[in-house]
């Protein structure tokens, strides 16, 4: 059976059948950079929509939580694929993001239950959950990096 790339094209001579597969790069914070990233914007718009009664603080609720709403979900997700390339990554975790806003949006406006921070929560729970997906699948990388004798069990 031939691999996804091997069947000719430009890469075809340089590639042997014998050759192991690529180290894998973690990258910065050893893989949990994007995690990072989530976790931050996720607790800095928690911390905020919690001091909501606080007039003085409404500029910086709005930057926060727009900064979420555009690079947060869609970081969660999109990071779960593992991409090379960063740009692309970044591009379509902003694309993804204003998809899940949309279908959020959608959902309460169909259910005629518009409430604009209850759909923050929505986009809340959905990212804490990719970024726990994320850190999970990050770490098994981690212990398949450490234990390369280990093959991971067949169904």
């Amino acid at each position: 059976m031939k691999e996804f790339g091997r069947e000719g094209g430009e890469n075809s001579e340089n590639v042997d059948e014998d050759q192991t597969p690529a180290p894998v790069v973690l990258g910065p914070l050893g893989g949990y950079w994007r995690v990072a990233v989530i976790g931050g914007l996720l607790v800095a718009t928690l911390a905020l929509q919690a001091l909501s009664g606080v007039g003085s603080l409404d500029a910086i609720r709005a930057g926060v939580t727009l900064a979420f709403m555009a690079a947060a979900p869609g970081m969660a997700l999109m990071g779960l694929l593992r991409l090379d390339d960063l740009l692309l990554e970044l591009s379509l975790a902003l694309a993804l993001s204003l998809v899940l806003e949309t279908i959020i949006a959608m959902a309460l406006l169909l259910l005629r239950h518009w409430v604009p921070s209850q759909g923050l929560i929505a986009l809340e729970v959905v990212t804490a959950i990719g970024a726990l997906a994320q850190a999970n699948q990050v770490t098994k990388l981690k212990q398949r990096i450490h234990h390369p004798g280990a093959a991971p069990a067949s169904p």
